[in-house]
């Protein structure tokens, strides 16, 4: 009779564990559409066989993983995290550049049109009243592209500060889960943890990594540690006199902080520390040194000339004192503004209706003024909007090569981790019959005992 209760419970055992890997079947095909989900599998051992006493016990479900393929996907992320954020705000920055209100080429290209036409009738006032609007709209065109620049590293300093606030959330994330997975292994908190190490990658890049602990360690390019177990650092953003006021980045580790502004080459935060601190400083020298070189060179011109009432030595511009904002502070000149007669039309000296200012000013337009003497001011203008151009193009094809990367890899581990529903119903299949099965062992030997109890 003692065989026949060892018997029972082994069937009883065995129901047990066809149900539990029901239920993680159940549970996969419920999760089939939650994201950073892994399939999980039962864990099913057999005990050691007759005489001493047979049967299936389980386990606690196991996560379905590859932690070679999660750590080429955290890879992916940084990258794909950089390329999505700089095509983004270069884009935004062509945009603001070839703005349909009045761009610098066509500022230029203006100015030049209404000077020709002061120098086809030097004495019509409409037509000089015209060729100082378009001085001033220039001026505003130059004025208008360096207050954009500014507000877009603006805007870009604002989503670096939020992103590394939201880093910093991340990391913490991470250093409780790990707090958790050490007193608990359990499948869905492996998958949060995985999830924030992605999301963390795709804001800072760097690297993670599952030691034989299994804590995970997350640590910068630089090798900057963030996240240590069941400790994580900070990154904490500060107002830098060096960077024009915009933040720097800190890793703060108890007393220990370290700038990483300067090392932060992927993910978000360094899409957006390139965009504001390189492309858009670029974009800023070349404009204020066109805005420095187009003020400069015309108003040497228009001094040596005279306007309508004689005199000379009148600015068209604003002198500007030094190259560094020079756009930002273009302005035409007060008294020219006021009065379209002082624009210089005639060389010293010459008669009533001479053109020859309106002339030496227009050769201006095609001689090399510009870029150190080696381009007109119109090439220099379209040259730094083309350069950005150039610049989203490429960030474009950068990201889409990072899309596809980032799929194929997805793909890898949805085929290894990824939950099938064909194979999880043929699971639940399985495990039902064998419950069943299983069922039908359980009642035969019940009904065995209870012939022989009634037998006694």
């Amino acid at each position: 009779m003692s065989s026949l209760f060892g018997l029972l419970d082994m069937g009883g055992s065995a129901i047990q564990a066809q149900n539990a890997g029901i239920a993680t079947a159940a549970n996969n095909s419920a999760n089939v559409n939650t994201e950073g989900y892994s399939r999980q599998r039962v864990d099913l051992r057999s005990n050691i066989g007759s005489p001493v006493y047979g049967g299936v016990t389980f386990g606690d479900p196991l996560r379905v993983g590859d932690e070679l393929l999660a750590g080429r996907q955290r890879d992916v992320g940084g990258s794909s995290g950089y390329f999505d954020r700089l095509s983004s705000v270069l884009l935004d920055l062509e945009g603001v550049m070839t703005a349909a209100e009045g761009d610098i080429p066509s500022g230029l290209g203006e100015l030049f049109g209404t000077l020709n036409n002061v120098a086809s009738s030097p004495l019509d006032p409409q037509l000089r009243d015209a060729a100082v609007v378009a001085a001033k709209d220039l001026a505003s065109a130059f004025q208008r592209q360096a207050v954009e620049i500014e507000r877009a590293q603006g805007d870009a300093d604002d989503r670096i500060r939020g992103s590394a606030a939201n880093a910093s959330e991340i990391m913490q994330e991470i250093a409780n889960l790990n707090t958790a997975i050490q007193l608990q292994s359990d499948p869905v908190l492996l998958d949060q943890r995985e999830q924030y190490a992605l999301q963390l990658s795709e804001l800072v890049g760097g690297k993670a990594r599952i030691d034989g602990d299994g804590q995970m360690r997350y640590l910068l390019d630089n090798g900057s540690v963030l996240v240590d177990g069941n400790r994580a650092a900070t990154l904490e953003t500060t107002p830098d006199a060096l960077l024009g006021g915009f933040s720097r980045i800190e890793v703060v580790d108890g007393q220990h902080r370290l700038d990483i502004t300067a090392q932060i080459s992927s993910g978000e935060i360094g899409a957006g520390i390139h965009f504001r601190d390189t492309i858009t400083t670029e974009v800023v020298d070349q404009i204020d040194q066109l805005a420095f070189d187009v003020s400069t060179s015309l108003n040497a011109i228009h001094r040596a000339g005279q306007g309508l009432a004689g005199g000379t030595g009148q600015n068209l511009f604003d002198e500007p004192l030094t190259v560094a904002g020079a756009a930002k502070n273009f302005n035409l000149d007060a008294a020219l503004a006021a009065d379209s007669g002082l624009l210089a039309s005639a060389t010293l000296g010459g008669a009533t209706g001479d053109n020859g200012g309106m002339l030496a000013l227009l050769d201006a337009n095609n001689a090399l003024l510009a870029s150190g003497g080696t381009r007109t001011f119109v090439e220099e203008s379209i040259g730094f909007i083309s350069n950005v151009g150039q610049e989203v193009r490429s960030a474009v094809v950068d990201q889409k090569v990072q899309d596809a990367q980032r799929n194929g890899i997805e793909a890898l581990r949805d085929s290894v981790s990824g939950v099938s529903l064909e194979e999880e119903l043929n699971r639940l299949s399985q495990f039902q019959h064998a419950a069943e099965a299983n069922m039908t062992f359980v009642q035969t030997i019940d009904q065995l005992l209870g012939e022989m109890i009634d037998r006694l």
